[in-house]
């Protein structure tokens, strides 16, 4: 085998695998930059359901950082996951969010944390270690779905 070959397609693997570990950390590099370039220190779900996929580009400004999903068989089911920095806690996230809206909600404890499900889409909030968390679901993901993803950031 000549050497240019051998040399090309060592090169054209190590690219393919490069391109590989890189298209699956998108998420985690695009919320690395966006917390570097805002106030808010980011995460990335460990939890995504089943179907979905990151919808780049990630959206940031000084306070907060917004992340979506979508479905990867219907692109109109979307969800979107907002991290901002607060220090409310969670008697204040109902006080001043949720019952001036007059928004019916339910309640569950995760990780420490009170999450309220709301509204008519089951979007879900709730803060934790100072920073607050809302996802906007347009994907009707169920309970158990919100829940996880809560927990898994």
């Amino acid at each position: 085998m000549p050497r240019w070959l051998a040399v090309g397609t060592i090169l054209a693997v190590a690219l393919l695998i490069a391109a590989f570990v890189t298209w699956n950390n998108v998420p985690q590099l695009a919320v690395r930059v966006a917390s570097i370039s805002s106030d808010v220190k980011a995460s990335v779900p460990d939890y995504v359901p089943a179907g979905f996929g990151f919808e780049g580009p990630l959206a940031f400004n000084d306070n907060s950082v917004t992340m979506k999903f979508k479905s990867n068989a219907d692109p109109s089911r979307n969800y979107s996951i907002v991290q901002k920095n607060s220090d409310w806690d969670s008697a204040s996230l109902l006080a001043n969010y949720l019952e001036p809206e007059a928004q019916t909600y339910q309640t569950s404890k995760v990780k420490g944390a009170t999450v309220y499900i709301y509204g008519e889409q089951n979007n879900a909030t709730w803060v934790d270690s100072g920073k607050w968390y809302t996802i906007k679901d347009n994907a009707n993901l169920n309970t158990d779905q919100l829940l996880k993803i809560a927990e898994s950031l």
